[in-house]
C-alpha cells in the first residue's frame, strides 16, 4: 500500500479517487451514486456504522417534498429513484402508491385525492395549515438503508464505515484528501475532488472556512413497536380533550374516522395527551420535562402494523449552539433521557402502550440548523432572498432546482441552486451541500437533490481536469438529465 507523510507521521494511503464523498446521509448517498454513474471512481465515507442520516431518523419524507403546489414532480432523479426502490421493499406508507402520480401531474392534487377516495384530506399547498397528509408519508428506514447499500454496490461505490474524518489534506488552498481514524490507526484518502455532505460543512471547517451559523433545534423521533392502536383510539373516544389529528380537515379528531384511516393503511399523527401528562406530573414530577414552555401538546405518530414513533422535542434542546461541544453534548444527553421518559409516560399512562417496546435504532439525535434568509457568506455565491421567494434567477450557472417550503416564504414551484453556491470561498477541489450551501435548503428530498448535483459537479470537474469554478454547467445538466 502506498504511503504518505502527514504531520511527520507516515500513513498508508487507503484509496486514490476521482471523487470522495464525506457523509452518508441522503445527500451523500446521492452525491456518491451520481459521481459514480458519471464515470468517476468514488468512495463514500461515513463516521457511523449506519447509512441514511436524518432521512432514516425522520422517516416521514412527505410527498410535499417532491411535488409543487399543483402536484407536478419537482424532485426527480436519484432521490425519486431511491424513494421508489425503498417503497418497493414494502412496509412504507401506502399513500405513496395509492396516489396516481400521472393523474396528479395532469389534473392536480384534488383529482388524485378524489380518485384515491381521500377527499377529506387537505392538499399541502394550503399554507395556512399543516392539517393534511402530504408531509407525513413515512418511508421504512431499514428499507431505505437496504436500498442505499444495494445501489451503492451496484454503482461500484466503495463505502467506508465507522471511520470519522479527523483532518483534511491541503496543498495551499486545494483539498487533496482527508485523514480518517480507523479502529487501530489513521489512513489517508486522496481525491481529485471532494464533496462535503456533512450537515455542518465539517471539511470546510477543518480547512479553516467554518459555517458560521451553528444554532440548531434538535429532536428525536423514536420508533416504538407493539402499540394497540384500537385501544388507543378507544381511550381518545372516552376522554374529552383537545385531540388534534394532523391529517384531517380542520376539526377535532373523530375516533370513527381514525379507525377508518387505520383500516385503510393510513398513518395517524395524534396531538394531545396533556391531561394524562398533568396527572403523571402530579405523581412523578420528573415527567415535567416533557411539558413544553410554549404549550405544545405531546405527539404520537402511528404508522401501521403496531409501529409508530414518539416525536419528542424539549426545551433543553430546542435551541442549541452546536459549535460548543459541551453545550451540544448536554443537549444530546437531555434528548436521550427524554426518549425513555416519553416511552415510560406512554407505557404507564396511555392505554394501548402497556406492551409497547422502544426501538432506538438511530446513531445520533436529529438536528436542523436554523433557517434564515440571511446569507451564510461561506460560498462563492449567496442565493438571495428574492431568488428564494420568487424562484427567478439570472445566474448563468444554475445546476439544479429544489422544492420551496410553503411555510417559509419559499417559491413552491422551486428555486435555483447555482454552481458557485456549492463552492466555499478561498478553497478549491471541495463542493458543499445542505445549509452551508444555502441556509434555506430544507426538505429531505431537496437536500438529496443538491447532493446529486454536487456529485455530478465533482465528477465532471475531476474527469475533465478543470477547476471547480470552471466546470461546464452545460455538461453537468446533461449528465443530470440522463439520470431522469
Amino acid at each position: 500500500m502506498e504511503t504518505m507523510v502527514y504531520n511527520g507521521e507516515t500513513l498508508p494511503v487507503l484509496a486514490d479517487l476521482d471523487v470522495l464523498v464525506v457523509g452518508g446521509g441522503f445527500p451523500g448517498i446521492c452525491a456518491a451514486l451520481a459521481a459514480a454513474r458519471a464515470g468517476a471512481k468514488c468512495m463514500l465515507v461515513e463516521r457511523y456504522a449506519v447509512l441514511g442520516g436524518q432521512a432514516a431518523e425522520i422517516d416521514t419524507w412527505g410527498i410535499d417534498g417532491f411535488v409543487n403546489a399543483e402536484g407536478k414532480l419537482l424532485i426527480d432523479g436519484l432521490p425519486w429513484e431511491i424513494l421508489h426502490r425503498a417503497l418497493a421493499e414494502g412496509q412504507s406508507d401506502p399513500l405513496w402508491t395509492r396516489l396516481d402520480m400521472a393523474l396528479m401531474e395532469k389534473e392536480g392534487i384534488p383529482a388524485a385525492l378524489h380518485a384515491a377516495q381521500l377527499d377529506e384530506y387537505v392538499p399541502y399547498c394550503n399554507t395556512g395549515t399543516f392539517m393534511n397528509p402530504f408531509n407525513d408519508q413515512y418511508v421504512n428506514p431499514n428499507a431505505y438503508r437496504y436500498v442505499a447499500h444495494s445501489m451503492l454496490m451496484e454503482a461500484d461505490v466503495q463505502v467506508l464505515m465507522e471511520t470519522p474524518v479527523i483532518d483534511v489534506i491541503m496543498d495551499d488552498c486545494q483539498i487533496k484528501g482527508i485523514i480518517v481514524q480507523a479502529f487501530f490507526r489513521r489512513f489517508a484518502l486522496l481525491a481529485r475532488r471532494t464533496v462535503d455532505a456533512t450537515q455542518n460543512g465539517a471539511l470546510s471547517a477543518m480547512a479553516g472556512h467554518p459555517f458560521q451559523h451553528p444554532r440548531a433545534y434538535m429532536g428525536t423521533l423514536t420508533r416504538v413497536a407493539n402499540v394497540d392502536v384500537l385501544k388507543l383510539i378507544a381511550f381518545i373516544r372516552a376522554n374529552d380533550e383537545d385531540w388534534f389529528l394532523r391529517p384531517m380537515k380542520g376539526k377535532k379528531a373523530d375516533p370513527d374516522e381514525m379507525i377508518r384511516l387505520v383500516e385503510g393503511g393510513n398513518p395517524l399523527a395524534i396531538h394531545g395527551f396533556m391531561k394524562s401528562l398533568e396527572f403523571a406530573i402530579g405523581k412523578h414530577p420528573t415527567y415535567a420535562s416533557l411539558k413544553r414552555n410554549n404549550g405544545d401538546p405531546l405527539f404520537f405518530f402511528y404508522e401501521r402494523d403496531s409501529i409508530g414513533s414518539y416525536w419528542t422535542f424539549g426545551d433543553a434542546f430546542a435551541d442549541v449552539d452546536t459549535s460548543d461541544p459541551l453545550l451540544y453534548s448536554q443537549a444530546v444527553v437531555a434528548a436521550r433521557k427524554q426518549q425513555w421518559l416519553m416511552h415510560k409516560f406512554f407505557r404507564d399512562y396511555i392505554p394501548g402502550f402497556e406492551h409497547a417496546h422502544l426501538m432506538d435504532v438511530y446513531s445520533n439525535i436529529s438536528k436542523a440548523y436554523m433557517q434564515s434568509m440571511e446569507p451564510s457568506g461561506l460560498t462563492e455565491y449567496d442565493i438571495t432572498e428574492a431568488e428564494i421567494r420568487t424562484g427567478r434567477t439570472e445566474q448563468p450557472d444554475v445546476v439544479t432546482i429544489i422544492r420551496g417550503h410553503p411555510n417559509a416564504g419559499q417559491n413552491q414551484d422551486g428555486w435555483a441552486i447555482p454552481l458557485r453556491a456549492l463552492i466555499p470561498k478561498g478553497l478549491d477541489h471541495l463542493v458543499l451541500t445542505g445549509k452551508p450551501a444555502c441556509r434555506m435548503i430544507h426538505y429531505i428530498a431537496s437536500c438529496a437533490k443538491v447532493g446529486e448535483a454536487a456529485g455530478v459537479v465533482a465528477a465532471v470537474s475531476a474527469l475533465d481536469a478543470t477547476p471547480l469554478r470552471e466546470t461546464s454547467v452545460a455538461k453537468v445538466i446533461e449528465v443530470l438529465k440522463r439520470r431522469k
